[in-house]
């Protein structure tokens, strides 16, 4: 959705967004002009984009496109800043934060993990967790002091 709203923005000031989604370095600006960049792909050569982007079904293959790149990139990213002690630091200091995860210090498991994040409100996330193999995400959490 951010990046229909950059790629209209950036059409009616008469810009393109000419870099494509992985050459961002930030997520923020990969959120905003890289997705742009792949709606502006999507809509290119249509005679009225702005009326092509309200169509649900453009808009439902736009997201699904952006879903299906994104997550190689944050996992990538991911894996680097864990590699990075400062980061290991800053990302410990910062879980270690919400109450709810300190429920995990002495109890870390896979169904704790995902009892957690119920009580969060991720439900979603829960779900897809939910009997799958979570040593990797357990050994995240060992990685931040849980």
């Amino acid at each position: 959705m951010e990046g229909t709203a950059t790629y209209a923005m950036k059409r009616f000031i008469g810009e393109s967004c000419n870099k494509k989604f992985e050459e961002f370095e930030d997520f923020f600006s990969m959120m905003y002009l890289g997705a742009a960049n792949i709606v502006q792909d999507y809509i290119r050569n249509k005679e009225n984009p702005y009326q092509v982007m309200l169509d649900r079904s453009i808009r439902g293959e736009i997201q699904q496109d952006l879903l299906e790149r994104v997550k190689p990139v944050l996992v990538e990213r991911i894996k680097k800043s864990l590699e990075d002690e400062e980061n290991k630091i800053a990302i410990a200091f910062s879980m270690q934060q919400i109450p709810d995860f300190r429920e995990l210090n002495g109890n870390l498991s896979a169904e704790n993990i995902i009892r957690v994040y119920r009580k969060m409100g991720a439900n979603k996330l829960a779900d897809e967790l939910e009997g799958k193999n979570l040593e990797g995400l357990i050994y995240y959490f060992r990685i931040a002091g849980f």
